[in-house]
């Protein structure tokens, strides 16, 4: 079951990042223009409707994911790179750290809700961060 999981993340991955790397001609252009990217990305929300718990809980999923995108995912230059995403909120504890087990989940997250451009600097970030083992795998 783990497998079949496994290879179409990785397909989705894998055509994400050639869509990031795509989507803009060379770094300085891409680094130039993240923010008014950033800004455009609108991505999708979801609406439940019927009774007021529906209307609650159709608020509480859209604001959830705002409220990542505003106060722990770095969008600016900072003293960490675009795409890092704060395991919680500054200046709480964890704060500095990112955790790649959540970053992989807010991915998926990411290009579920269609926040491509989040998601490609998010992938970007992730590849930088990660060690590469002996055989130069990330």
């Amino acid at each position: 079951m783990k497998n079949n999981l496994l290879c179409p993340l990785c397909f989705i991955l894998y055509c994400l990042v050639q869509s990031c790397n795509n989507s803009h001609n060379g770094y300085n252009h891409r680094h130039n223009s993240i923010t008014k990217t950033l800004d455009s990305d609108s991505g999708s929300r979801l609406t439940f409707f019927g009774d007021t718990i529906a209307e609650l809980y159709s608020r509480e999923l859209n604001e959830s994911l705002q409220g990542v995108l505003k106060y722990n995912f770095v969008s600016v230059d900072s003293a960490f790179p675009i795409g890092f995403v704060h395991a919680s909120p500054v200046p709480q504890g964890w704060s500095n750290t990112f955790w790649t087990r959540d970053g992989g989940t807010f991915l998926r997250e990411l290009v579920h809700w269609n926040y491509i451009e989040h998601a490609c600097r998010m992938t970007e970030c992730l590849m930088k961060m990660v060690a590469r083992n002996k055989d130069g795998a990330g």
